[in-house]
């Protein structure tokens, strides 16, 4: 019998089939968060949306071995452009989220400090509003569609899908952990920060695609990878809040804040290092 997981990706059946379900399946669920974005632009629908396009994304990368370039190319460049839409509009979001929890009961608040930060938010969504009524973002949405449907997006496989999972996942978990171990401080190396983050994000969808209901170890893992993710996403939100901070006072709060941060990342860092350790 077929191994029924949660996502579909780890299976004892042809990787073809699998994979061409997951990727509709995928599709499917990010076209319904793009028509709730269209009716509400919030910090929920833009939040959802990025993921959607990201888990999506993140199966067309690690599995484009068995994916015809033609078309999981261009599918892949699309939802790029999607997430790259959305991106002014999440860092809008998370400043004026940042902003106060780091001011939250001090007296030291500026409030024209968050009175920019809620006028950029505005003017992200209004433009971000503009691009989801314009042709271009229809014509691609269209196109993602058709190319989600697709009887030529899979290439035919002798693997099973759990067999070919297996191997693609412990292939991009090695990348990650050379990334993670070259990295003590985040704080000191902001550009390798991002892409050690993004690595790890990646890792985490991925794993929770191949996750069945008996895979403990790889549930812990995936914990640990949300949790460094979550640090070094707050590192980067609280480093880019500074430079909109008008106060000393102010700006040594974000300073504590990314200290706390450094201590917390160093110690998730190490417990996930440990646990691939005994793997």
């Amino acid at each position: 019998m077929a191994d029924r997981s949660r996502l579909g990706l780890v299976a004892a059946e042809p990787a073809t089939a699998a994979l061409g379900r997951r990727v509709l399946a995928l599709q499917r669920a990010l076209d319904r968060r793009l028509r709730r974005l269209a009716r509400l632009i919030d910090e929920r629908s833009v939040h959802e949306s990025r993921i959607a396009a990201r888990r999506l994304r993140v199966v067309l990368r690690s599995f484009a071995p068995v994916l015809e370039p033609a078309i999981a190319r261009p599918y892949r460049h699309a939802i790029g452009e999607i997430t790259d839409a959305l991106e002014a509009v999440r860092d809008a979001d998370v400043a004026v989220q940042q902003y106060d929890g780091l001011v939250d009961g001090a007296a030291q608040a500026s409030p024209s400090s968050r009175a920019r930060l809620v006028e950029r938010r505005a003017r992200a969504r209004a433009s971000l509003r503009a691009a989801i009524r314009g042709d271009a973002w229809h014509h691609r949405s269209s196109a993602m569609r058709l190319a989600a449907a697709s009887p030529a997006l899979v290439i035919p496989s002798a693997d099973l899908a759990g067999t070919l999972a297996d191997r693609i996942l412990a292939r991009r978990r090695r990348r990650t952990r050379r990334a993670l171990r070259a990295l003590r401080d985040p704080r000191h190396h902001p550009r390798a920060a991002h892409r050690l983050r993004l690595e790890i994000k990646g890792l985490r969808y991925l794993a929770e695609e191949c996750r069945t209901g008996r895979s403990v170890k790889l549930t812990r893992e995936i914990g640990r990878l949300h949790e460094l993710q979550d640090v070094l996403g707050d590192l980067r939100d609280v480093a880019a809040l500074r430079k909109d901070l008008d106060t000393k006072a102010l700006r040594r709060l974000g300073e504590r804040r990314m200290r706390k941060l450094g201590l917390r990342f160093k110690r998730s860092r190490r417990a996930l290092l440990e646990a691939w350790r005994r793997q």
